[in-house]
């Protein structure tokens, strides 16, 4: 088994990955961190805990950086991926799924910590979850 970390900005692109991951029989998901990217942390992060609860409902999701750490976060592209960024899809069901009470690069940190060696973090863009936890 392949334990990953999922870093993720999902939008449609990284929705693709993240189904992939979850349902592949040899990778095992112990986390998805969310950053802004396709759209803000805000959006990011539900979309993240909507894509575990519907995919892999036991999988944590930590709530990541909001912006870049040295210069102007760019605007989201709802051209692109939408306002939601997954397309505008209709959503009939209200998630109940909770972000991790852990700061996202402590929960990498301590994941990677609580089993050395294991863990592939598996970051799509941007990396400032990574920097915060390579800066802890």
């Amino acid at each position: 088994m392949h334990k990953v970390i999922y870093d993720t900005d999902p939008g449609i692109d990284d929705t693709i990955a993240f189904v992939f991951q979850a349902l592949h029989p040899q990778i095992e998901l112990v986390g998805i961190t969310s950053v802004f990217g396709n759209s803000d942390i805000d959006t990011t992060t539900a979309n993240a805990l909507y894509l575990a609860w519907r995919f892999a409902p036991h999988v944590p999701v930590a709530r990541g950086a909001g912006s870049l750490l040295r210069r102007p976060t760019p605007d989201p592209i709802p051209h692109i991926h939408g306002d939601d960024a997954l397309g505008n899809i209709e959503r009939i069901v209200r998630v109940d799924k909770q972000t991790d009470a852990h700061p996202t690069h402590r929960f990498i940190v301590e994941t990677v910590r609580n089993d050395p060696g294991q863990i592939t973090l598996l970051a799509v863009w941007p990396l400032t979850n990574l920097a915060r936890a390579l800066a802890d």
